[in-house]
């Protein structure tokens, strides 16, 4: 298989799904399709205990840098989506909490809604559905 061929078919998820790039653990990747926007969206993670992160990261951060900013938290599936107001505190940013297809803009700050994923395709935030927590192997 050639560096830029894409993995074989028996590898690849059924029609049905949809396919992203990050869907592949094997093979090479296209990531072509990546979304060319004219501005840095740079991506901050964190653990359920990372709030003091974030507030003190956006307090010192200028509302006019030219970047997007997207935030990950590991929240539980059924956690309020309080993340975004407690952020909009320490910032003269907009803060957004994400929906579906929603623009990138520089200068804003994206919150993940809690049990999603989220992907950039062509410059849209997509939601997506986390997958259950896999089962962990019986003992031996």
């Amino acid at each position: 298989m050639a560096e830029n061929d894409p993995p074989p078919d028996d590898t690849r998820p059924a029609d049905s799904a949809r396919v992203r790039p990050a869907d592949f653990a094997t093979g090479s990747t296209d990531f072509s399709e990546r979304a060319a926007l004219p501005f840095t969206v740079v991506a901050l993670g964190a653990s359920a205990g990372g709030l003091q992160a974030f507030t003190e990261f956006f307090g010192a951060m200028r509302a006019d840098s030219g970047m997007a900013f997207v935030v990950i938290q590991h929240l539980p599936p059924t956690g309020d989506p309080v993340l975004a107001d407690l952020i909009a505190q320490h910032t003269d940013m907009p803060v957004h909490t994400v929906e579906d297809a929603m623009d990138v803009e520089p200068n804003h700050v994206y919150v993940i809604r809690p049990g999603n994923t989220l992907t950039l395709e062509h410059g849209l935030l997509r939601l997506g559905v986390r997958r259950a927590p896999r089962a962990p192997p019986p003992d031996r």
